[in-house]
């Protein structure tokens, strides 16, 4: 019978911390990170197959862990719809590139329009997207596709 995960975990968790602290703002969040990487760890250990790669099974859940925070501080700028309009002063500095990409993303049918905003607009994953959407997500990775696809195609113009 193999050793409880828990026991399994001790070597590992002070490279674990130290790996936490170099990549986080302040020691607070690097501990915090370090637990939710434990408790998933724990929670998911029996998708690890081989107890040898426990380590970088650790890691790869910090790092994902990691990404994930990153993702839910970046602040989301809204599209120019959303917000008033520019000054003269600002309009004036505005490339008229932004603009035709502008006008190009709100001309997107529907079907292409909702999956960009959600995905590059909202900072949402590919997995909200579909959920939102209530399609996979190799349909929401085809939409994307052919919405930059389009947008390419009206930007050079």
């Amino acid at each position: 019978m193999p050793p409880p995960i828990e026991i399994l975990l001790q070597p590992h968790l002070p490279r674990l911390q130290q790996w936490c602290r170099r990549r986080c703002r302040d020691f607070h969040e690097a501990e915090d990170l370090a637990q939710e990487v434990v408790l998933q760890a724990i929670a998911r250990h029996d998708q690890l197959r081989c107890p040898e790669a426990l380590g970088a099974f650790l890691f790869r859940i910090a790092q994902r862990k990691l990404v994930d925070g990153i993702r839910k501080r970046v602040a989301v700028r809204p599209l120019a719809e959303d917000h008033p309009a520019p000054s003269a002063r600002a309009a004036r500095h505005e490339s008229p590139r932004v603009d035709a990409l502008r006008v190009a993303i709100r001309d997107l049918p529907g079907t292409l329009q909702q999956p960009v905003r959600l995905y590059y607009f909202q900072g949402h994953s590919l997995r909200e997207v579909a959920a939102q959407l209530r399609t996979s997500i190799p349909c929401v990775k085809t939409r994307l596709h052919r919405a930059r696809q389009r947008l390419r195609v009206e930007a050079a113009c």
